[in-house]
């Protein structure tokens, strides 16, 4: 009987543990597909979430997350573009130098790119963000990363004080490989819900949280912000 008290209940695990993980993935697909059917308006400011490099050139899914930054800027729907990424593993330079690069060589002007390099995942890309936001006096922007990354880092833009836009840029890679992607996302999703998020706090309530962050060479763009914010 206890063999057969134990079956049940492995079974039972089992199949909570997979409607949280369809529960996830469901999660993930509505809100790439709401904010992809999102209106957008001008504003003033675009966060590009960094992702892995190639030997130090952008991934595939890094470049389909600057192309979608190259459209908001061609649509004129963003002033200045912070690319958010330092660096990780192996590499010499940081994700968000590599970005810039990639967006100068596709002919945006520099002065329109704010350079974030110390985080080294999605917490740290969303707080350091939003202390450069805060310098710029900017409340709303653009957040732009992949479809299903989409609904952690708009979570975690949320539980950071944030108040953001989602801009979905398309996966790349082959269907398992997208699929293994949808499979991690849903994974860490459930975790940030279950456990991370009750961690954060909302930078605005730690006033002198890492000032050093908020970059001498921002000053000159606070300055231009609004004198560029009707173009």
């Amino acid at each position: 009987m206890a063999r057969t008290a134990l079956k049940h209940i492995a079974i039972l695990l089992f199949i909570c543990a997979f409607s949280v993980f369809v529960a996830m993935l469901v999660l993930i697909n509505g809100t790439w597909m709401r904010w992809e059917q999102a209106e957008r308006p001008e504003l003033q400011v675009a966060l590009i979430l960094g992702n892995r490099l190639d030997d130090g050139n952008p991934s595939p899914t890094l470049m389909a997350r600057l192309e979608k930054a190259k459209e908001l800027y061609d649509a004129k729907l963003a002033n200045y573009f912070v690319l958010s990424g330092g660096v990780l593993g192996d590499e010499t330079i940081s994700e968000a130098q590599v970005m810039k690069t990639y967006l100068l060589q596709q002919g945006m002007p520099d002065k329109r790119l704010i350079l974030e390099t110390q985080s080294t995942n999605t917490i740290d890309n969303l707080y350091y963000s939003k202390l450069l936001m805060d310098s710029l006096n900017c409340q709303t922007a653009y957040l732009v990363t992949s479809k299903s990354h989409l609904c952690r880092a708009m979570l975690i833009a949320e539980r950071c004080g944030v108040d953001a836009i989602g801009v979905p840029a398309e996966m790349a890679g082959n269907l398992l490989e997208i699929w293994l992607e949808y499979a991690f996302e849903a994974c860490r999703t459930f975790y940030f819900l279950a456990f991370e998020q009750w961690d954060l706090v909302n930078p605005d309530e730690v006033p002198n949280m890492r000032p050093e962050l908020r970059y001498a060479a921002l000053t000159g763009a606070n300055q231009k912000s609004s004198s560029s914010a009707n173009r």
